[in-house]
């Protein structure tokens, strides 16, 4: 079945509704990538008005460095590979609102200003997402380093934080992004999964 507009996100209804839901959108190696909520467009965490943040449900490449030796994110072999393994429709690219870093914030080394449509989560958000939403197959990578000294954060299959991680260490890469609810004319339901929807999008 499909349930059309309005599904915009600015009502509160419909934002209690798509920040329950489990969400398909891209693809990797040909399958689907289920994404959960994880921030509401309101007080929440760190969306913007009429956006969710969205997280990947598990861990989407496995046994991946962070980089050769930089703890630097927009530079990282990390970004690099998650960029490159996930695969977005143009709608599905015109859906994500895209996010700025600034130096100096996000527990990130990185000197400089970028601007990107996904990304690996920070550890201090890492922090306010429910416990059973962080646990997933694998440790993950977030962009934050440990302290100006030595090492990255990373996340335990248990949902725990694990500091101070070599940055030539592997493992998992679980994509986060802003999803625009203003972009959605409506869902899909998902045959045979429970609360599992896909998006008809402008």
């Amino acid at each position: 079945a499909i349930y059309g507009a309005p599904v915009r996100g600015t009502t509160p209804a419909d934002m209690e509704f798509m920040s329950a839901a489990r969400i398909l959108f891209g693809t990797h190696n040909g399958e689907p990538i289920e994404f959960v909520a994880i921030g509401l467009g309101k007080e929440g965490l760190t969306s913007p008005a009429g956006c969710l943040t969205l997280i990947a449900t598990d861990i989407v490449l496995e046994k991946q460095k962070f980089s050769d030796g930089d703890r630097s994110y927009s530079k990282s072999l990390a970004r690099q590979a998650m960029e490159s393994a996930v695969v977005l429709t143009g709608e599905e690219r015109g859906a994500i609102r895209p996010r700025t870093f600034v130096p100096g914030v996000n527990q990130m080394f990185d000197s400089v200003e970028f601007t990107v449509d996904l990304w690996l989560s920070e550890g201090a958000v890492v922090g306010q997402i429910n416990e059973s939403l962080r646990r997933t197959s694998g440790y993950w990578w977030t962009m934050s380093m440990y302290d100006w000294n030595s090492g990255m954060t990373v996340i335990t299959s248990a949902g725990g934080l694990a500091s101070r991680t070599s940055p030539t260490a592997e493992s998992g890469i679980r994509p986060e992004f802003f999803l625009d609810l203003t972009k959605i004319y409506g869902i899909r339901e998902v045959e045979g999964k429970t609360n599992t929807y896909t998006l008809v999008l402008d």
